[in-house]
C-alpha cells in the first residue's frame, strides 16, 4: 500500500463564508463546479476540488490561516498582478530561488502563492 495516495480534495472551514467564497470565486477566478447556496461550494483546481464549508461553530483555532499555503504554478506572473490591481488585492512579491513568488491571503488570512517555472 503507498504511503501517499493522490488528493482529490482539499477541504477549508470557513468562518466568513461569503466573503471567503466571494474571493475565490471572483479573485482567483476558480470554476465553480458544485454549490449548496449557504452551505457548501466546490471549485475546480485541474484533478483536486477545493471545497469551501460554512463552520457556523467556529470551532477552527485563531491561527487557522497562518498554517495554510496553497501554491498555484503559473505561466506569467504579471497577469496575475494586473487582475489583482484591477480588483485592489494586496500582494507582497518575494525572491526565490525559481525566480519570484506573489503571496496574497484570503479573508482569512490562508495564504496563496503564484509562482512561474
Amino acid at each position: 500500500m503507498p504511503l501517499f495516495w493522490e488528493p482529490r480534495t482539499i477541504t477549508l472551514k470557513v468562518r466568513k463564508y461569503a466573503e471567503v467564497r466571494s474571493f475565490y470565486k471572483a479573485v482567483l477566478s476558480l470554476k465553480v463546479v458544485e454549490d449548496e447556496p449557504g452551505i457548501s461550494v466546490a471549485f475546480d483546481l485541474g484533478n483536486i476540488l477545493l471545497i469551501l464549508v460554512r463552520d457556523d461553530l467556529g470551532k477552527m483555532p485563531n491561527n487557522f490561516g497562518k498554517t495554510f499555503e496553497m501554491t498555484f504554478i503559473v505561466r506569467n506572473l504579471n497577469e496575475i498582478l494586473e487582475g489583482l490591481h484591477k480588483l485592489n488585492v494586496e500582494y507582497e512579491v518575494e525572491r526565490i530561488s525559481e525566480g519570484q513568488k506573489l503571496n496574497i491571503q484570503d479573508p482569512e488570512g490562508r495564504v496563496i502563492s503564484f509562482i512561474t517555472k
